[in-house]
């Protein structure tokens, strides 16, 4: 039965008195790329308290800076193959496209390559800062190439690359890594986490039959790229066979069932068994996280990180609910809802949200009043801005210049992320079973399918469950 819980991201907006006593937290993870004086200094008192800690690479930050290098050489190729797929009217095969585009696509592959290698190194880099930090897990070593390539668009059929290329890059990795835990151990006694890397389900067959073949009972896999996929396809290869899907669907919640469930058939059936830990980089969204619980269940130890709770709350003004599915709702559309219809309540009952709304109660009637005079039908970021008619109506939805206020609805959205994914992991570490597990994950997707307003990202996900239980 898998263990399952989210690591958050070591801020000061995490580790303070009231997100640790609300969210009771499984543990934190902190990346050298990205510390400060003052998250060193909390990740020293957070480990003297007894939380885990797992330190990151760091290497989120090197792909970014590949992905900058290349955007525009990526942007022109992708210009081409999505008008391509347009005139088609379905998604592009290999066979599809011109010798000239897949020559282009393949020379920008190699030159990513080498850039992303030179950038990585040894591909700890920043090894010696993950081990100041004393951790009690670390992510090892990756090679950073394929996720650099889905950051640009860069998917095998358009590429002259064969399979078994992609996975010599995780046997790379795996051998050099299991030679690094052995150099580690004087040093590091704790979990050493090196990253495999997969666009699809037979690169992560592969990628699990390689780490299996080095006797890595546990490695992680970075999923940000995947669930940052705004392509969509038609279809799904498994083995040999390929899989049509219900019209084109989002690419992201297909791929990472794919992924996923390719990792565990890779290692089990090269070592007759699941690994005992593995670890989901850069995952965070609510409705994926039963499914890729459901897929890893065989493995002791699942845990996962991601911003996004974060950078939904203060850049997208994002939150999530678990009512009356698990979605993730605009702030502002959340405040429409509540000048429209006197029954419709923001009734969380998060520690975070009551906490702010008694200081800063919402005061409905200026919500009303602006419906009536306006007969609006949707509510603008500006108007949730000082001196917007809906800017003292909704705090929590507001949008506060620089101060005081401003920290308050950051800090309670934050923690309001965070909640509802414990509230998540809660249920999933509840189900003794898999199969309780299994009729956990049913009826989210039921709910999602029901209530989240778009029928494509409904059906990939269903697309997605199925490929995870093999019906597909």
């Amino acid at each position: 039965m898998a263990r399952s819980a989210f690591l958050l991201n070591l801020r000061p907006e995490t580790a303070d008195a009231q997100s640790i006593r609300a969210l009771a937290p499984q543990g934190f993870l902190l990346s050298p790329a990205y510390s400060t004086k003052t998250t060193r200094f909390l990740a020293g008192q957070i480990r003297a308290s007894g939380y885990r800690l797992m330190a990151d690479n760091g290497n989120f930050s090197l792909i970014q800076s590949i992905r900058g290098r290349f955007a525009r050489r990526a942007q022109a190729l992708w210009l081409k193959a999505t008008k391509l797929e347009n005139r088609l009217g379905r998604s592009a095969t290999s066979a599809d496209f011109p010798l000239n585009l897949k020559t282009a696509y393949t020379r920008l592959a190699k030159d990513v390559r080498r850039a992303a290698e030179a950038a990585c190194g040894s591909g700890d880099s920043r090894l010696e800062n993950q081990l100041v930090l004393e951790p009690d897990n670390m992510i090892g070593l990756e090679n950073i190439s394929m996720a650099a390539w889905l950051s640009l668009n860069i998917e095998p059929e358009r590429v002259q690359v064969n399979r078994a290329s992609y996975r010599a890059i995780n046997r790379d990795v795996a051998a050099r890594a299991a030679s690094r835990w052995v150099q580690l151990l004087p040093r590091f006694k704790g979990g050493y986490y090196p990253v495999a890397s997969a666009m699809s389900y037979n690169t992560a067959v592969d990628a699990g039959r390689e780490f299996a073949a080095a006797s890595h009972d546990r490695f992680a896999l970075g999923f940000g790229a995947f669930m940052a996929d705004d392509n969509w396809t038609d279809r799904v290869q498994i083995g040999r066979r390929v899989v049509m899907l219900d019209g084109r669907l989002p690419n992201r919640y297909v791929r990472t069932a794919a992924v996923a469930r390719g990792i565990w058939d890779g290692y089990v059936e090269t070592r007759g068994r699941a690994p005992k830990a593995f670890h989901f980089l850069g995952l965070g969204a609510p409705i994926m996280i039963p499914l890729l619980a459901l897929a890893g269940w065989a493995t002791a130890e699942l845990t996962f990180d991601a911003t996004s709770p974060i950078k939904d709350a203060l850049q997208g003004g994002t939150l999530y609910v678990t009512k009356p599915a698990l979605l993730k709702v605009r702030t502002r559309k959340v405040a429409y809802r509540l000048t429209q219809d006197p029954t419709t309540k923001w009734d969380c009952p998060c520690p975070f949200c009551r906490a702010f709304t008694r200081k800063h109660p919402f005061r409905r009637e200026v919500g009303f009043k602006w419906a009536k005079s306006t007969h609006r039908l949707d509510v603008e970021t500006k108007d949730l801005r000082p001196g917007g008619a809906l800017f003292k109506a909704f705090p929590l939805m507001s949008e506060p210049t620089a101060g005081p206020l401003r920290e308050a609805v950051d800090r309670a959205r934050i923690g309001h992320n965070h909640w509802v994914l414990e509230e998540i992991f809660g249920k999933v570490r509840d189900a003794s079973s898999k199969k309780e597990l299994d009729t956990y994950v049913r009826s989210v997707i039921q709910k999602y399918t029901a209530n989240s307003g778009t029928d494509a990202y409904a059906a990939a996900v269903l697309a997605g469950y199925r490929i995870i239980r093999g019906t597909l």
